[in-house]
């Protein structure tokens, strides 16, 4: 063998020695990745994506106040039409037609209230000895009224007063008489924005106590009725 032979055959030794020392020295991931990766399989997955759900639908509540009476409006105006009773001390008694007016300060279902029943048209009452004249009645009261039943639409009412009464005969003088009342009803009341507005029937009692001396007619009992209308704002 030659010399150029024995050259090239220690050269490929020492090359193959170098590279097993190197391995041998390299750590392990380095080894590792010396070696081919294996191979890498994709696997496609289908994934169902569901459908978001509808949006909610709005709930529209309506509230209602279950007493139409609570409210801020403290002041009550109303009007109506009605007749009065008039029982006279011999038993006669008379009827006419009357018109109703209110004013009032309320809080919640109390009210303080001015109340007239108005019979301008006249009565042919006897008065004195002047015979039967034409005699126009105003009775005008102050009153305490409460409203009952806070939880239904009708609501009966009660009040307490007293009351200046008016007679006005063709001739003559006016006269006074002042009364106890007594008032007794039914209220259909339906709530508002700013405030309720009320139905009602009512009755009201007078028992006169007094009179003036020329108080024109022998009055012992009146009996007031009529339908109304009030609003509270």
């Amino acid at each position: 063998m030659s010399p150029r032979s024995l050259k090239k055959i220690h050269m490929a030794a020492g090359v193959t020695t170098l590279t097993t020392l190197l391995l041998i020295a390299a750590p392990a991931g380095a080894r590792q990745w010396a070696q081919p990766p294996p191979p890498r399989h994709i696997h496609v997955v289908p994934v169902l994506v569901p459908d978001p759900p509808p949006p909610p639908r709005p709930v529209i509540v309506a509230h209602l106040r279950q007493n139409p009476y609570e409210t801020p409006g403290i002041v009550i105006a109303g009007a109506g039409l009605g007749g009065m009773m008039l029982r006279m001390g011999n038993g006669d008694q008379a009827v006419t037609p009357s018109y109703l007016l209110h004013l009032g300060l309320a809080v919640g279902d109390s009210e303080f209230a001015l109340r007239a029943s108005l019979a301008p048209d006249g009565l042919s009452l006897p008065v004195g000895s002047a015979g039967e004249q034409e005699v126009g009645i105003y009775a005008t009261r102050a009153s305490f009224n409460y409203r009952f039943l806070k939880g239904t639409p009708v609501h009966p009412v009660a009040g307490l007063g007293l009351e200046m009464i008016a007679a006005s005969p063709t001739q003559g003088d006016d006269g006074y008489a002042f009364a106890a009342t007594a008032r007794l009803g039914l209220e259909l009341a339906f709530p508002l924005s700013d405030g309720a507005l009320a139905l009602g029937l009512d009755t009201t009692g007078h028992l006169p106590f007094t009179r003036t001396k020329t108080f024109p007619v022998d009055l012992s009992f009146m009996l007031g009725f009529g339908a109304y209308v009030d609003y509270r704002f």
